[in-house]
């Protein structure tokens, strides 16, 4: 560990960093990553923070830019409001014209129950 010759205060580690305890920062620090950025643990991550979580596209430009990609399955334990598209699955047929939007169940598997068989 050494700082920076500058003079700066700037700290670089190299080799990992422990923290027993909390971590710190002051209002509109970044933690960034070189390319892809893992937080690992155990448990579940919990992102506590008072005025909600926001997930944006960080001014960079690309087809997954701003996306939330969730893997396994996703529980929402409140409402859920979408502005734009909503698409459910690459298997999921279009909801029928008739259905004026009405309740969209999230799995594919229950939306493909309760539609109509077609010809």
């Amino acid at each position: 560990m050494f700082r920076d010759g500058t003079g700066n205060g700037d700290l670089t580690v190299q080799g990992n960093a422990w923290v027993n305890g909390n971590l710190t920062l002051p209002n509109w620090s970044w933690i960034n990553g070189g390319t892809r950025l893992h937080i690992g643990g155990p448990e579940r991550l919990h992102l506590l923070n008072a005025a909600g979580v926001y997930v944006g596209f960080g001014g960079v430009a690309g087809n997954d830019s701003g996306c939330l990609w969730v893997e396994n399955r996703s529980s929402f334990g409140g409402d859920m409001r979408v502005t734009g598209k909503m698409v459910v699955g690459p298997a999921t047929p279009p909801l029928a014209s008739w259905s004026g939007g009405g309740h969209q169940h999230l799995r594919p598997v229950l939306l493909r129950r309760h539609l109509p068989r077609t010809q």
